[in-house]
Protein backbone atom coordinates (compact mmCIF):
# COMPACT_ATOMS: atom_id res chain seq x y z
CA UNK A 1 0.00 0.00 0.00
CA UNK A 2 1.21 3.47 -0.92
CA UNK A 3 2.01 5.27 1.87
CA UNK A 4 2.38 4.91 5.60
CA UNK A 5 2.98 1.37 5.68
CA UNK A 6 3.59 0.93 9.36
CA UNK A 7 0.10 2.40 10.51
CA UNK A 8 -1.54 0.09 8.04
CA UNK A 9 0.22 -2.72 9.28
CA UNK A 10 -0.90 -1.97 12.91
CA UNK A 11 -4.62 -1.77 11.04
CA UNK A 12 -4.94 -4.71 9.12
CA UNK A 13 -4.87 -8.32 9.89
CA UNK A 14 -3.93 -7.61 13.26
CA UNK A 15 -5.83 -8.84 16.17
CA UNK A 16 -7.43 -5.79 17.89
CA UNK A 17 -8.82 -5.38 21.08
CA UNK A 18 -11.10 -2.54 19.89
CA UNK A 19 -14.96 -1.36 19.01
CA UNK A 20 -15.71 -1.90 15.43
CA UNK A 21 -16.66 1.30 14.64
CA UNK A 22 -13.53 2.81 15.94
CA UNK A 23 -11.71 0.42 14.02
CA UNK A 24 -13.95 1.70 10.96
CA UNK A 25 -13.03 5.33 11.41
CA UNK A 26 -9.42 4.55 11.93
CA UNK A 27 -9.31 2.53 9.20
CA UNK A 28 -11.64 4.93 6.77
CA UNK A 29 -8.74 7.98 8.31
CA UNK A 30 -5.75 5.63 6.94
CA UNK A 31 -7.29 5.33 3.64
CA UNK A 32 -8.22 9.08 3.06
CA UNK A 33 -4.51 9.82 4.15
CA UNK A 34 -3.21 7.36 1.94
CA UNK A 35 -4.74 9.21 -1.45
CA UNK A 36 -3.98 12.39 -0.60
CA UNK A 37 -7.53 13.57 0.82
CA UNK A 38 -5.91 14.07 4.21
CA UNK A 39 -2.82 16.40 5.72
CA UNK A 40 -1.62 14.31 8.31
CA UNK A 41 1.45 16.68 9.16
CA UNK A 42 -0.97 19.38 10.12
CA UNK A 43 -2.58 17.51 13.00
CA UNK A 44 0.84 17.99 14.60
CA UNK A 45 3.97 15.49 14.82
CA UNK A 46 4.58 12.58 17.31
CA UNK A 47 5.97 13.91 20.41
CA UNK A 48 6.87 12.67 23.54
CA UNK A 49 5.32 13.78 26.66
CA UNK A 50 6.62 16.47 28.46
CA UNK A 51 7.01 16.44 32.57
CA UNK A 52 5.87 13.57 34.38
CA UNK A 53 2.82 12.83 32.23
CA UNK A 54 0.12 12.92 35.13
CA UNK A 55 -1.46 15.88 36.84
CA UNK A 56 -1.90 15.91 40.70
CA UNK A 57 -4.83 16.79 42.43
CA UNK A 58 -4.32 18.90 46.04
CA UNK A 59 -5.23 15.43 47.75
CA UNK A 60 -2.28 13.69 46.23
CA UNK A 61 -4.11 11.66 43.64
CA UNK A 62 -2.00 10.90 40.47
CA UNK A 63 -4.43 11.70 37.33
CA UNK A 64 -3.47 9.21 34.17
CA UNK A 65 -5.84 9.60 31.55
CA UNK A 66 -5.94 7.06 29.07
CA UNK A 67 -8.03 8.63 26.11
CA UNK A 68 -8.34 7.56 22.15
CA UNK A 69 -7.16 4.42 20.50
CA UNK A 70 -4.95 2.24 22.30
CA UNK A 71 -1.69 1.33 20.52
CA UNK A 72 1.56 -0.94 21.94
CA UNK A 73 4.09 1.96 19.95
CA UNK A 74 2.28 4.54 18.94
CA UNK A 75 4.62 5.70 15.81
CA UNK A 76 2.41 8.60 13.85
CA UNK A 77 -0.78 6.90 14.38
CA UNK A 78 -2.31 8.55 17.17
CA UNK A 79 -1.35 12.17 14.83
CA UNK A 80 -4.60 11.40 12.89
CA UNK A 81 -7.35 9.21 14.77
CA UNK A 82 -6.12 10.60 18.68
CA UNK A 83 -4.64 7.61 20.79
CA UNK A 84 -2.43 6.49 23.32
CA UNK A 85 0.38 3.98 23.52
CA UNK A 86 1.17 1.28 26.26
CA UNK A 87 5.00 2.15 26.42
CA UNK A 88 3.89 5.52 27.49
CA UNK A 89 0.72 4.64 29.66
CA UNK A 90 3.51 2.35 31.43
CA UNK A 91 6.31 4.62 32.00
CA UNK A 92 3.67 7.28 33.22
CA UNK A 93 2.56 4.65 35.96
CA UNK A 94 5.90 3.64 36.96
CA UNK A 95 6.89 7.90 37.15
CA UNK A 96 4.08 7.92 39.78
CA UNK A 97 4.03 4.35 41.62
CA UNK A 98 7.68 6.05 42.69
CA UNK A 99 6.44 9.65 42.90
CA UNK A 100 6.81 10.24 47.32
CA UNK A 101 3.84 12.78 46.37
CA UNK A 102 1.64 10.80 45.00
CA UNK A 103 -0.46 8.61 47.81
CA UNK A 104 -2.62 6.95 45.01
CA UNK A 105 -3.40 6.45 41.49
CA UNK A 106 -6.57 7.25 39.14
CA UNK A 107 -6.95 6.00 35.50
CA UNK A 108 -9.33 8.13 33.84
CA UNK A 109 -10.00 6.11 31.10
CA UNK A 110 -11.96 7.49 27.87
CA UNK A 111 -11.12 5.14 24.88
CA UNK A 112 -13.05 2.10 22.42
CA UNK A 113 -10.03 0.28 23.03
CA UNK A 114 -7.13 -0.70 20.61
CA UNK A 115 -4.28 -3.52 20.39
CA UNK A 116 -3.67 -6.57 21.71
CA UNK A 117 -0.09 -6.72 21.46
CA UNK A 118 1.54 -5.08 24.90
CA UNK A 119 -1.84 -4.37 26.43
CA UNK A 120 -0.96 -7.40 28.91
CA UNK A 121 2.36 -6.33 29.86
CA UNK A 122 0.94 -3.04 30.85
CA UNK A 123 -1.59 -4.46 32.77
CA UNK A 124 1.04 -6.62 34.61
CA UNK A 125 3.22 -2.93 35.19
CA UNK A 126 -0.42 -1.71 36.95
CA UNK A 127 -1.03 -4.91 38.96
CA UNK A 128 2.94 -4.28 39.98
CA UNK A 129 2.17 -0.46 40.90
CA UNK A 130 -1.03 -1.60 43.46
CA UNK A 131 2.16 -2.98 45.78
CA UNK A 132 3.29 0.36 46.20
CA UNK A 133 -0.03 2.40 46.07
CA UNK A 134 -3.65 2.39 45.54
CA UNK A 135 -5.00 2.61 41.91
CA UNK A 136 -8.22 3.31 41.23
CA UNK A 137 -10.17 2.99 37.30
CA UNK A 138 -13.41 4.76 35.96
CA UNK A 139 -14.88 4.98 33.26
CA UNK A 140 -15.32 8.45 32.28
CA UNK A 141 -17.08 7.95 29.55
CA UNK A 142 -15.99 4.74 27.93
CA UNK A 143 -13.89 2.00 28.35
CA UNK A 144 -14.28 -0.81 25.75
CA UNK A 145 -12.21 -3.46 25.14
CA UNK A 146 -8.50 -2.83 25.68
CA UNK A 147 -9.59 -0.25 27.68
CA UNK A 148 -11.90 -2.30 30.08
CA UNK A 149 -8.64 -4.53 30.04
CA UNK A 150 -6.79 -1.77 31.89
CA UNK A 151 -9.55 -1.21 33.60
CA UNK A 152 -9.90 -4.38 35.57
CA UNK A 153 -6.28 -4.20 36.38
CA UNK A 154 -6.91 -1.70 39.23
CA UNK A 155 -7.76 -2.32 42.64
CA UNK A 156 -11.61 -0.82 42.11
CA UNK A 157 -13.55 0.20 39.03
CA UNK A 158 -15.92 2.98 38.92
CA UNK A 159 -18.19 4.35 35.84
CA UNK A 160 -19.74 7.43 35.89
CA UNK A 161 -23.46 7.27 36.00
CA UNK A 162 -23.90 7.78 32.31
CA UNK A 163 -20.64 5.42 31.51
CA UNK A 164 -20.69 2.36 29.18
CA UNK A 165 -17.55 -1.06 29.72
CA UNK A 166 -17.60 -4.14 28.25
CA UNK A 167 -16.99 -4.83 24.50
CA UNK A 168 -14.93 -8.10 26.10
CA UNK A 169 -14.10 -9.50 22.31
CA UNK A 170 -11.67 -9.36 19.69
CA UNK A 171 -11.44 -8.21 15.87
CA UNK A 172 -9.43 -8.16 13.20
CA UNK A 173 -9.74 -6.56 9.63
CA UNK A 174 -8.70 -7.61 6.51
CA UNK A 175 -8.54 -5.05 3.39
CA UNK A 176 -8.95 -7.07 0.08
CA UNK A 177 -7.85 -4.50 -2.44
CA UNK A 178 -7.52 -6.70 -5.37
CA UNK A 179 -10.72 -5.30 -6.98
CA UNK A 180 -9.06 -1.75 -6.91
CA UNK A 181 -5.52 -3.10 -8.68
CA UNK A 182 -7.95 -4.54 -11.60
CA UNK A 183 -9.25 -0.97 -12.36
CA UNK A 184 -5.90 0.58 -11.91
CA UNK A 185 -4.46 -1.83 -14.34
CA UNK A 186 -1.95 -3.45 -11.28
CA UNK A 187 -1.02 -6.79 -11.47
CA UNK A 188 0.82 -8.03 -7.87
CA UNK A 189 2.77 -11.07 -8.43
CA UNK A 190 4.21 -13.07 -5.16
CA UNK A 191 6.90 -14.62 -5.07
CA UNK A 192 7.57 -16.17 -1.55
CA UNK A 193 8.55 -20.01 0.34
CA UNK A 194 6.03 -20.99 2.89
CA UNK A 195 2.18 -22.31 2.06
CA UNK A 196 1.03 -19.40 4.37
CA UNK A 197 3.18 -16.49 3.90
CA UNK A 198 1.42 -15.02 1.22
CA UNK A 199 -2.19 -15.77 3.53
CA UNK A 200 -2.86 -12.23 4.50
CA UNK A 201 -2.06 -10.47 1.11
CA UNK A 202 -4.58 -7.02 0.39
CA UNK A 203 -4.10 -7.75 -3.31
CA UNK A 204 -6.16 -11.21 -3.29
CA UNK A 205 -9.17 -12.33 -1.56
CA UNK A 206 -8.76 -13.75 1.55
CA UNK A 207 -8.99 -17.54 1.32
CA UNK A 208 -11.04 -20.38 3.44
CA UNK A 209 -7.61 -21.77 5.15
CA UNK A 210 -6.20 -18.53 5.93
CA UNK A 211 -9.06 -16.89 7.77
CA UNK A 212 -9.40 -20.60 9.96
CA UNK A 213 -6.17 -19.72 10.47
CA UNK A 214 -6.96 -15.80 11.37
CA UNK A 215 -10.05 -17.31 13.36
CA UNK A 216 -7.84 -19.61 15.57
CA UNK A 217 -5.53 -16.43 16.56
CA UNK A 218 -8.76 -14.23 17.16
CA UNK A 219 -10.01 -17.12 19.31
CA UNK A 220 -6.47 -17.67 21.25
CA UNK A 221 -6.26 -13.44 21.73
CA UNK A 222 -9.94 -13.93 23.56
CA UNK A 223 -9.46 -16.73 25.40
CA UNK A 224 -7.00 -14.39 26.89
CA UNK A 225 -8.83 -11.72 27.01
CA UNK A 226 -11.99 -13.55 29.09
CA UNK A 227 -9.20 -15.12 31.36
CA UNK A 228 -7.95 -11.56 32.28
CA UNK A 229 -11.50 -10.10 33.30
CA UNK A 230 -12.90 -13.28 34.98
CA UNK A 231 -9.56 -13.20 37.02
CA UNK A 232 -9.23 -10.04 37.73
CA UNK A 233 -13.01 -9.43 39.27
CA UNK A 234 -13.52 -12.42 40.19
CA UNK A 235 -16.51 -14.04 38.36
CA UNK A 236 -16.50 -16.98 36.10
CA UNK A 237 -14.69 -16.66 32.68
CA UNK A 238 -18.47 -17.95 31.03
CA UNK A 239 -20.20 -15.08 32.59
CA UNK A 240 -17.66 -12.89 30.94
CA UNK A 241 -18.10 -14.73 27.77
CA UNK A 242 -22.23 -14.31 27.74
CA UNK A 243 -21.90 -10.80 27.28
CA UNK A 244 -20.68 -11.90 23.90
CA UNK A 245 -18.70 -8.71 23.76
CA UNK A 246 -21.66 -6.07 23.93
CA UNK A 247 -21.25 -2.44 25.28
CA UNK A 248 -23.07 -2.50 29.27
CA UNK A 249 -24.57 -0.04 30.97
CA UNK A 250 -23.76 0.53 34.60
CA UNK A 251 -26.44 -1.15 35.99
CA UNK A 252 -26.02 -4.20 33.99
CA UNK A 253 -22.22 -4.22 34.89
CA UNK A 254 -22.72 -4.21 38.62
CA UNK A 255 -24.89 -6.89 38.35
CA UNK A 256 -22.30 -9.01 36.54
CA UNK A 257 -19.80 -7.84 39.15
CA UNK A 258 -17.42 -5.80 36.29
CA UNK A 259 -17.69 -2.35 37.94
CA UNK A 260 -17.56 -1.31 41.50
CA UNK A 261 -19.44 1.04 41.64
CA UNK A 262 -21.18 4.14 40.24
CA UNK A 263 -19.99 7.99 40.95
CA UNK A 264 -19.06 11.10 39.00
CA UNK A 265 -15.31 11.97 38.42
CA UNK A 266 -15.13 14.43 41.07
CA UNK A 267 -16.54 12.15 43.69
CA UNK A 268 -14.10 9.14 42.44
CA UNK A 269 -10.92 12.14 43.47
CA UNK A 270 -12.59 12.98 46.71
CA UNK A 271 -13.27 9.24 47.45
CA UNK A 272 -10.04 8.10 46.89
CA UNK A 273 -8.23 11.07 48.13
CA UNK A 274 -10.35 10.50 51.48
CA UNK A 275 -8.77 6.61 51.65
CA UNK A 276 -5.30 7.53 51.14
CA UNK A 277 -5.08 10.76 53.63
CA UNK A 278 -6.88 8.65 56.39
CA UNK A 279 -4.35 5.70 55.56
CA UNK A 280 -1.53 8.27 55.62
CA UNK A 281 -2.53 8.96 59.15
CA UNK A 282 -3.66 5.42 60.78
CA UNK A 283 0.15 5.09 62.33
CA UNK A 284 -0.54 8.14 64.51
CA UNK A 285 -3.91 7.18 65.26
CA UNK A 286 -3.24 3.76 66.47
CA UNK A 287 -0.20 5.72 68.80
CA UNK A 288 -2.26 8.07 70.29
CA UNK A 289 -5.13 5.73 70.93
CA UNK A 290 -5.02 5.08 74.15
CA UNK A 291 -3.40 7.98 76.70
CA UNK A 292 -2.07 6.96 80.53
CA UNK A 293 -4.78 7.81 83.03
CA UNK A 294 -3.53 10.49 84.83
CA UNK A 295 -5.20 9.15 88.25
CA UNK A 296 -2.81 6.85 90.09
CA UNK A 297 -4.34 4.08 92.17
CA UNK A 298 -2.63 5.34 95.72
CA UNK A 299 -4.78 8.36 95.26
CA UNK A 300 -7.96 6.77 95.82
CA UNK A 301 -9.10 3.44 97.21
CA UNK A 302 -12.80 3.90 95.42
CA UNK A 303 -11.66 5.36 92.09
CA UNK A 304 -11.81 3.26 89.03
CA UNK A 305 -8.89 2.94 86.59
CA UNK A 306 -9.85 5.35 83.46
CA UNK A 307 -8.72 6.42 80.65
CA UNK A 308 -8.72 9.97 79.59
CA UNK A 309 -10.83 10.49 77.12
CA UNK A 310 -9.42 11.09 73.69
CA UNK A 311 -9.86 14.63 72.09
CA UNK A 312 -10.79 14.32 68.50
CA UNK A 313 -8.91 15.73 66.20
CA UNK A 314 -9.99 16.64 62.34
CA UNK A 315 -7.72 13.91 61.16
CA UNK A 316 -10.12 11.52 63.41
CA UNK A 317 -13.54 13.06 61.99
CA UNK A 318 -12.28 12.88 58.01
CA UNK A 319 -11.16 9.57 58.80
CA UNK A 320 -14.38 8.62 60.01
CA UNK A 321 -16.40 10.30 57.63
CA UNK A 322 -14.17 8.30 54.75
CA UNK A 323 -14.53 4.97 56.47
CA UNK A 324 -18.81 5.53 56.72
CA UNK A 325 -18.67 6.71 53.30
CA UNK A 326 -16.40 4.04 51.38
CA UNK A 327 -18.34 0.97 53.83
CA UNK A 328 -21.88 2.72 52.41
CA UNK A 329 -20.67 2.53 48.61
CA UNK A 330 -19.25 -0.98 49.26
CA UNK A 331 -22.15 -1.71 51.05
CA UNK A 332 -24.88 -0.33 48.72
CA UNK A 333 -22.94 -1.45 45.33
CA UNK A 334 -22.95 -5.16 47.31
CA UNK A 335 -26.62 -5.02 48.26
CA UNK A 336 -27.57 -3.86 44.68
CA UNK A 337 -25.86 -6.45 42.95
CA UNK A 338 -27.25 -9.10 45.14
CA UNK A 339 -30.74 -7.82 44.79
CA UNK A 340 -30.99 -7.74 41.08
CA UNK A 341 -29.41 -11.40 40.94
CA UNK A 342 -31.88 -12.23 43.50
CA UNK A 343 -34.66 -10.92 41.18
CA UNK A 344 -33.25 -12.38 38.11
CA UNK A 345 -32.92 -15.79 39.57
CA UNK A 346 -36.08 -16.16 40.97
CA UNK A 347 -38.39 -19.23 39.45
CA UNK A 348 -40.91 -16.88 38.78
CA UNK A 349 -38.89 -14.78 36.36
CA UNK A 350 -38.76 -17.97 34.10
CA UNK A 351 -40.40 -16.99 31.01
CA UNK A 352 -41.34 -13.54 32.45
CA UNK A 353 -37.60 -12.33 31.85
CA UNK A 354 -38.27 -8.78 30.40
CA UNK A 355 -40.72 -8.33 33.34
CA UNK A 356 -38.32 -9.18 35.75
CA UNK A 357 -35.47 -6.94 34.66
CA UNK A 358 -38.04 -3.78 33.93
CA UNK A 359 -38.90 -4.21 37.78
CA UNK A 360 -35.12 -5.19 38.84
CA UNK A 361 -33.53 -2.00 37.10
CA UNK A 362 -35.89 0.53 37.62
CA UNK A 363 -37.29 -0.41 40.80
CA UNK A 364 -36.12 -0.75 44.68
CA UNK A 365 -38.34 -3.62 45.12
CA UNK A 366 -36.62 -6.85 46.83
CA UNK A 367 -36.99 -10.47 45.39
CA UNK A 368 -39.68 -11.40 47.76
CA UNK A 369 -42.07 -8.53 46.78
CA UNK A 370 -41.24 -9.02 42.12
CA UNK A 371 -41.87 -12.85 43.29
CA UNK A 372 -45.84 -12.39 43.80
CA UNK A 373 -45.37 -9.53 41.33
CA UNK A 374 -44.24 -12.33 38.43
CA UNK A 375 -46.61 -14.72 39.95
CA UNK A 376 -49.67 -13.07 39.21
CA UNK A 377 -48.40 -12.06 35.55
CA UNK A 378 -48.58 -14.02 32.36
CA UNK A 379 -45.58 -15.54 30.85
CA UNK A 380 -44.07 -13.52 27.38
CA UNK A 381 -43.70 -14.81 24.42
CA UNK A 382 -39.91 -14.74 23.39
CA UNK A 383 -38.57 -12.23 21.40
CA UNK A 384 -35.87 -12.39 18.73
CA UNK A 385 -32.64 -11.46 19.72
CA UNK A 386 -31.13 -8.82 22.09
CA UNK A 387 -31.23 -9.42 26.13
CA UNK A 388 -33.81 -8.40 28.25
CA UNK A 389 -32.73 -5.21 29.08
CA UNK A 390 -32.24 -4.22 25.49
CA UNK A 391 -35.63 -5.72 24.50
CA UNK A 392 -37.38 -3.53 27.46
CA UNK A 393 -35.55 -0.30 26.74
CA UNK A 394 -36.41 -0.44 23.13
CA UNK A 395 -40.25 -0.31 24.31
CA UNK A 396 -39.55 2.59 26.68
CA UNK A 397 -40.46 5.80 25.49
CA UNK A 398 -39.46 9.65 26.91
CA UNK A 399 -40.72 10.45 30.04
CA UNK A 400 -42.93 13.19 30.35
CA UNK A 401 -40.42 15.16 32.84
CA UNK A 402 -42.11 19.16 33.25
CA UNK A 403 -43.66 21.39 36.09
CA UNK A 404 -46.94 19.11 35.54
CA UNK A 405 -45.46 15.99 35.15
CA UNK A 406 -45.67 14.29 38.51
CA UNK A 407 -48.53 12.26 39.28
CA UNK A 408 -50.79 12.62 42.04
CA UNK A 409 -50.26 8.95 43.36
CA UNK A 410 -46.73 8.12 42.76
CA UNK A 411 -46.50 5.39 45.22
CA UNK A 412 -44.23 2.51 45.09
CA UNK A 413 -47.68 0.12 44.80
CA UNK A 414 -48.52 3.04 41.84
CA UNK A 415 -45.10 2.94 39.85
CA UNK A 416 -44.87 -0.81 39.84
CA UNK A 417 -48.57 -0.77 38.18
CA UNK A 418 -47.37 1.68 35.36
CA UNK A 419 -44.32 -1.07 34.49
CA UNK A 420 -46.41 -4.12 34.72
CA UNK A 421 -49.02 -2.05 32.19
CA UNK A 422 -46.39 -1.15 29.96
CA UNK A 423 -44.77 -4.70 29.66
CA UNK A 424 -48.60 -5.66 28.82
CA UNK A 425 -48.70 -3.29 26.16
CA UNK A 426 -45.49 -4.13 25.10
CA UNK A 427 -45.05 -7.42 24.20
Amino acid sequence: MRGYPQIAARIYNTPLLIHPDKATVIESVLRKAQAGSLDVEAAGPVTRPTGNGYSMTAGGVAVIRVFGTLMHRALGLNAISGGTSYTRLASVIDAAAKDADAKAILLEIDSPGGEASGLYDLAQRIIEARQEKPVWAIANEEAFSAAFAIAVSADRVLATPTGMVGSIGVIALHLDQSKRDAKQGLTYTAIFAGAHKNDLTSHAPLNGDARERMQAIIDSHYDAFVTHVADRRGVEPEAVRRTEAGILLTKEAIALNLIDGIASFSEAVESLEEEVNNATSLTGLRANSKRASPMAKSESIDAPETETPQAFTEVDITKARADGHAKGVSAGATSERERIQGILSLEEAQGREKLAMSLAMTTELDAEKVSGILASSPKETPAAGGNAFSQHMEHVGNPDIGADAASADDSDESEVQKIVNLHHNTR
